[in-house]
C-alpha cells in the first residue's frame, strides 16, 4: 500500500489493484467537500467479506450503498472502508448533489490520480 496525501487528506492506495483504503476521518474530510456525511453512504444488507481491516484485522463487511448497486467493504468497528478501482468516482457521481459532482471528481483526480471506473 502507498499513502497518497493531497490537501490534508491521506488515502492508502494499492498500486496492483488500484483500490483505496479511507480511514474514517479521511472519508469524513472528503465527503464534507461535497456537503455529504458518512451517513449518506449507508450500506444495506452487509455480509462478511474476505478482506481485513488494516487497523483491527477484523474481516470487513461488504454490501451495496443505499440507493446504488455499488458494493463497498467497510470495517465493522468503523475504522474505514475499502473501495475497489473506480468505486469512489461511481459513488460520488451517484450520491453527490449535481452541482458538487464535478468539483469532487476534480478533487479526487488530484488525490488519487485519474482512477478509472
Amino acid at each position: 500500500m502507498l499513502v497518497v496525501a493531497f490537501d490534508q487528506i491521506e488515502v492508502d492506495t494499492c498500486p496492483a489493484c488500484e483500490g483505496l483504503w479511507l480511514d474514517r476521518g479521511e472519508l469524513d474530510l472528503l465527503l464534507a467537500r461535497g456537503g455529504q456525511s458518512a451517513a449518506d453512504w449507508a450500506v444495506e444488507e452487509a455480509e462478511t467479506g474476505k478482506r481485513r481491516c488494516p487497523h483491527c484485522r477484523r474481516h470487513l463487511l461488504h454490501g451495496p450503498i443505499r440507493g446504488t448497486s455499488i458494493v463497498v467493504d467497510f470495517c465493522p468497528h468503523q475504522h474505514g472502508l475499502w473501495l475497489d478501482r473506480g468505486e469512489l468516482r461511481a459513488v460520488i457521481a451517484s450520491q453527490a448533489a449535481p452541482d458538487q459532482v464535478k468539483a469532487l471528481l476534480d478533487f479526487c483526480g488530484g488525490l488519487i490520480g485519474e482512477q478509472g471506473g
